[in-house]
């Protein structure tokens, strides 16, 4: 997964740069499910100062609960 990650971080990355975009105005944040999911999926999101982007979302309802917790805090509240 962690690789899967970095990939994803670099292509954002080069596409940003591509696009104008300072490298460091995306910033991503991983959410893992944990060993108690039915889907070990990692959620990453993907932020700057004006919209969001949520990668892999989860599966079972109440991790996709917790998802939209950590992704409204996030684009809301800016929390890093």
């Amino acid at each position: 997964m962690k690789l899967k990650n970095i990939v994803l971080t670099l292509g954002l990355a080069l596409s940003s740069l591509a696009a104008g975009a300072k490298p460091s105005a995306l910033k991503v944040k991983v959410y893992n499910a944990g060993q108690d999911a039915i889907f070990q999926v990692t959620s990453t999101i993907v932020y700057g100062k004006k919209d969001a982007m949520l990668v892999d979302g989860q599966f079972q309802k109440s991790k996709a609960e917790a998802i939209e917790v950590v992704l409204l805090l996030t684009v809301l509240r800016r929390v890093d």
